[in-house]
């Protein structure tokens, strides 16, 4: 999206927003009543924009510079190269078929932007929005206190770069009062011109700036100017089937006799811009002191009411602290009692600790009596099972000897059965 400032281009954009145009969603601040409805310029490009013009030495009221500083090879840095190609990669238009870029520097940036694109390797259609140089300038006039002059001749800056950047490539020529008069009319246009799927849907686009459009146009100093001008208001959306060049090497030539004078029209713009953004932060510090006061009030108002509150609980707290004084003197009384109690508490302690040494000694004594105790045992143990051995021993002798006795009485009872050799036992054994 091509143009000079307070060209439309925000009411165009926004229009192409609703139908289908991805501009972002990250937009700059609203400024005011200047463009209520939007401008639809990502605060990433923007700050780009911003970034460029600072690499080169300019400003996007004083670009008369850049085109020969690009005719002479001048590329941003590596680093903001870098960050510009990651723009067009923004996250917000990762779902997006079609993505808009809105910002009037575009209009003599572009080549710094078409590097970039051309790297990520993405196409771009140009819409070139154009308004009528003296309504362009006097709305600069309202709006940033500038000169006529010096906003006829950014009008001729940005209008004249943005041609000749877009020339033989896909674009399409707006004019804002037809904008106005018809907005859907102009939409359909854009969209057969530039192959856009987009509906033309153009309810955004306020008619009331038509009210804008009475006032004629005035001559400007620069003669190039006025010729441009002329034929723009004479061939209307033909005007870029026509050759450029001759022209803008008019304005080129008029522009460089001209420096002298144009420099200290951007200087002095430049000093009252300064100032009036000095006096804008100013405004804006003395609006929140004003409100700071307010707010400060009311903490004040609210301070005193818990100050009142803070005095009721004081005298309770008072009143609480005598009453804990006559508890701590009576658990002082108490401590005092507590700490005699404790001294007989340690004599007693110590005597227990004397007592409890004297039993560890004997217990220590008994413990190796008791020691010997158990080895005497365990030698009687081992002496016990030895005569249990010999006693089972005996036990088996005794059971041997009775089996003998069992036996020589079976032979002594045969005997006896037996007269004759009971009577030979009896004669001559006994005699033996």
């Amino acid at each position: 999206m091509l143009g000079m400032h307070r060209s439309g281009t925000s009411a165009i954009a926004g229009a192409l927003a609703h139908n289908g145009i991805a501009f972002g969603d990250s937009f700059i601040e609203l400024q005011g009543d200047v463009n209520e409805k939007g401008f639809w310029e990502h605060a990433e490009l923007v700050a780009i924009n911003e970034a460029l013009l600072k690499e080169l030495g300019a400003a996007w009221f004083d670009p008369f510079s850049l085109m020969t500083q690009f005719e002479q090879g001048w590329r941003p840095s590596d680093a903001l190269f870098g960050r510009m190609c990651a723009f067009l990669r923004h996250p917000e238009f990762a779902d997006a078929q079609q993505c808009g870029l809105k910002d009037p520097r575009l209009s003599v940036l572009l080549p710094c932007w078409q590097q970039a694109m051309s790297y990520m390797g993405d196409e771009a259609c140009y819409l070139l929005m154009n308004r009528d140089m003296d309504q362009v300038a006097r709305s600069l006039q309202k709006r940033d206190q500038m000169s006529l002059l010096l906003g006829q001749l950014l009008w001729g800056e940005y209008t004249f770069s943005a041609e000749a950047y877009t020339r033989n490539l896909p674009r399409c020529w707006l004019d804002y009062e037809a904008m106005l008069a018809n907005p859907g009319a102009a939409l359909a246009h854009i969209q057969l011109q530039l192959s856009l799927s987009t509906t033309a849907s153009a309810d955004i686009i306020d008619p009331s700036m038509q009210r804008q459009l009475s006032r004629g146009s005035k001559n400007s100093r620069v003669t190039s100017l006025n010729v441009l001008a002329d034929k723009i208001a004479a061939h209307g959306e033909q005007i870029l089937e026509h050759d450029w060049s001759h022209w803008h090497a008019h304005y080129r030539d008029e522009l460089a006799s001209a420096e002298l004078w144009l420099q200290t029209l951007v200087t002095d713009f430049r000093t009252l811009n300064t100032a009036l953004v000095a006096s804008m932060h100013l405004g804006e510090s003395h609006s929140l002191a004003l409100a700071t006061i307010d707010q400060r009030d009311e903490q004040l108002a609210l301070l005193q009411q818990q100050l009142g509150v803070l005095g009721e609980s004081h005298s309770l707290a008072l009143a609480t602290i005598d009453q804990r004084d006559e508890q701590l003197a009576l658990l002082q009384q108490q401590l005092g009692v507590l700490g005699e109690q404790h001294s007989i508490a340690l004599d007693t302690l110590r005597v227990r600790d004397a007592e409890i040494h004297r039993l560890n000694e004997q217990l220590q004594e008994e413990g190796e009596a008791h020691g010997y105790a158990i080895r005497i045992v365990e030698q009687r143990d081992v002496a016990l099972n030895q005569c249990n051995l010999e006693i089972d021993a005996y036990k088996q002798r005794i059971e041997d000897i009775s089996q003998v006795l069992e036996e020589q009485q079976l032979h002594l009872n045969a005997i006896r059965a037996h007269p004759m050799l009971h009577w030979f036992i009896n004669r001559f054994v006994t005699k033996l």
